[in-house]
Formats: structure tokens, C-alpha cells, sequence
């Protein structure tokens, strides 16, 4: 196979001191609360701070009235080990982690535009664009087809459900292929969100992390549910690591485009274990095999699935590979679906920490 081409322009490294510096957006902005509590509160969007809805002050004649949403978080809730701007390593707590690598991403395909924060000395306050109150796990449960005030249907699922796929995809190349790299570290369908229109967003980089070194990633704080095997063994791990979450959360979308919800058939399955367990993913696989047997596209998509849920790291196909067969599929596609260059950047898997111990030993002793 050739090699695929590089993009055109030369991505330039973050500026860890301009990331590190907080601006008073709320007196620039003017942002404010609404006045009704009830649009306040979103989905949960991660256990690590609480996201609102905000709006700009009354507009004036002609102009119209912008929204964002805020996200507070309290300074001390943790520390990350990371490289502050003088070159040290030294524990830098997570909103500064994420405001880091909100504003590396910020503008890219399916990521949020980064508008500022505000550290008013008890939380620190992030904006950023667009406002998205619904998240994938909220269209797995109330299905529902943008733009159309119809009934979804069999066929609307699964061509919706494919495009999100496709979107999904080129989310996770867009943070593995910046320089530095960023390594999303708690893919699920809880940190993706759907603007009123479908389009996908990438929500929620409290636990990501840019990989400056390769000790940036000897942490992992995802969701055990959709956590690869090589990390719930407290091995090695990398970017295939995220194929294997993503190809999780895949299989909960094809398991909706079969005409099941997911809640239905695959919670009970993974009640007493998770994705990473070979004997519970193959409960899960041969159900689907079941629903998509009549479906050549389905069966397809299950035909990826599989690869991305393999037990090897080494087997799972890359992001921009999973990419490259699903906009092939299909040609109605309404966006997403021109070719991704391959992942260049070094990739070098780092060992699980203390925290991924943690995690697994939490859930093991809750189950």
C-alpha cells in the first residue's frame, strides 16, 4: 500500500506559556447565567466539574445574542503530572492540564472553539463553543434524527448512525495527529455531543493529556467499561488503546442501527464485566452477529468492529485506516468523508500508573 499524503500545511508545537495564561474573558464577554435554572443544567458531561449554559448580556440593535457553555472546576480537585513552561516537570493540577489542550485543539474538525477562562481564585472558568446539550449517550437511549421532525426510522439509524461513525473517527485523528500529540484518554459516548444541527463534538479533556514526552502518558483515568485489555492488565498502552475504547462505543451504535438500544442488550451483558474482558466482547460481537445477519452494510461494519476491539494492540487497525474503509461505504455522507492523511507522529506506548490499579480495583470491589 502507498503511503498517504501529509496534509499541506505544517502543524506548529503548542506554546505551553500562552496556554498557561488565564484572561478575564467575563468582563470582555460579558457572559451571564440565564435566568431560568432549568437551562443551567446539562447532561453530565465528567465527574471532574460542572458545565453550564451561558449567553451574553441584552444585544444591542442588530446584533444577535451568543451562547457558550462554562465549565468550573475547583483547583484542587487533583494534580497531573506534566511540563510546566519553564521545562520542569512538576504537578500541575487538571484544569490547567485542560486548558492546555483545549486550546490545542481549539477550531479543529469536531472540537470545541476555546473562547477563554477565569480564575477567580476559588474555580477556574472555561467557554468555549458551541453549546451542546445532548451527547451520544443520550441519542443511544431517545434516538432521533437531526433536522427532521420525523420518527426515526431503521434506515434514517443507520445512515445517521454511520455518519457519526465516520465523524467519530476523524475526532480521534485530529487529537493523535497534532504536534504534540494528545491521547483523549476517556473515550464513551458521555463525551461526545450533538449540536442541534448533528454535528459531532468532542467534549471533556479533563483526563486527556498532551504527550510532550512519553511519560505524559503513564497515566489513565477513562471509564473502565470501555478501557482496552492491555491497559486492564496494567501494561503498556498507546493510541491503540483509543481505537479499542472507540470500537466500544461502536458497537453500541450498531447495536441501535440493528433496531435494538443498546441499554437493552449489551448493559445486561457487560454487568458483570466490561469491553476488555475477551469472554464478555464476544457475547456482545455474536449478538450483533445475530441482528446484522440480513444487513450486508451492518455485517461490514461489525467486520471493523471486530478488528478495533482485538485483544492485540497490534491488530487493531489506525484511526485514519478505520476512516479510510467507512467513507467508502457509503456515498451519502454529508460531511467527513475526504481522505485522512496516516498518524506520522512517534507513538511510543507508555506503562498504566497507580490510578489505573485504582480504578480497575474500584470496580472490581463494587462488582
Amino acid at each position: 500500500m502507498s503511503k498517504r499524503p501529509r496534509r499541506a500545511e505544517e502543524r506548529k508545537e503548542l506554546d505551553p506559556t500562552t496556554v498557561l495564561t488565564v484572561e478575564n474573558v467575563e468582563r470582555e464577554v460579558n457572559y451571564r447565567l440565564p435566568y431560568f435554572r432549568k437551562d443551567r443544567k446539562p447532561p453530565a458531561m465528567g465527574s471532574e466539574g460542572v458545565v453550564e449554559f451561558v449567553t451574553t448580556g441584552p444585544a444591542a440593535a442588530g446584533e444577535e445574542i451568543q451562547t457558550a457553555a462554562r465549565k468550573y472546576i475547583k483547583p484542587d480537585i487533583s494534580n497531573a503530572s506534566t511540563t510546566d513552561p519553564r521545562g520542569a516537570r512538576e504537578p500541575v493540577t487538571y484544569e490547567l492540564a485542560e486548558l492546555e489542550v483545549l486550546q490545542a485543539v481549539s477550531e479543529r474538525q469536531h472540537m470545541p472553539t476555546f473562547l477563554g477562562a477565569v480564575d477567580d481564585h476559588e474555580k477556574i472558568y472555561m467557554y468555549y463553543r458551541p453549546w451542546c446539550p445532548t451527547t451520544i449517550r443520550d441519542w443511544l437511549e431517545r434516538p432521533f434524527i437531526p433536522n427532521s421532525s420525523e420518527l426515526p426510522t431503521k434506515a434514517s439509524l443507520q445512515k445517521y448512525g454511520q455518519q457519526l461513525m465516520l465523524c467519530l473517527t476523524v475526532a480521534i485523528h485530529e487529537l493523535h495527529t497534532l504536534k504534540p500529540p494528545v491521547l483523549h484518554r476517556d473515550i464513551k459516548p458521555e463525551n461526545f455531543c450533538l449540536t442541534d444541527e448533528g454535528r459531532l463534538v468532542c467534549v471533556d479533556f479533563g483526563v486527556s493529556r498532551l504527550c510532550k514526552d512519553t511519560s505524559v502518558r503513564r497515566t489513565y483515568a477513562g471509564t473502565v467499561k470501555y478501557m482496552a485489555p492491555e491497559v486492564a492488565n496494567a501494561q503498556r498502552y498507546s493510541r491503540p488503546a483509543e481505537v479499542f475504547s472507540l470500537g466500544a462505543v461502536f458497537c453500541e451504535i450498531l447495536c441501535l442501527m440493528s433496531g435494538v438500544r443498546p441499554g437493552a442488550v449489551l448493559d445486561p451483558l457487560l454487568k458483570n464485566g466490561n469491553y476488555s474482558s475477551e469472554r464478555i466482547r464476544e457475547k456482545a460481537l455474536r449478538f450483533l452477529e445475530m441482528r446484522c445477519r440480513d444487513n450486508e452494510n451492518l455485517k461490514d461494519l461489525l467486520v471493523i468492529i471486530r478488528e478495533m476491539l482485538s485483544t492485540n494492540p497490534h491488530d487493531r487497525p489506525e484511526a485514519w485506516k478505520v476512516h479510510d474503509r467507512l467513507r467508502l461505504m457509503r456515498t451519502d455522507y454529508t460531511c467527513c468523508q475526504e481522505e485522512l492523511p496516516d498518524e506520522e507522529a512517534e507513538d511510543i506506548p507508555s506503562p498504566p500508573s497507580e490510578e489505573d490499579e485504582e480504578a480497575l480495583a474500584n470496580y472490581n470491589e463494587f462488582e
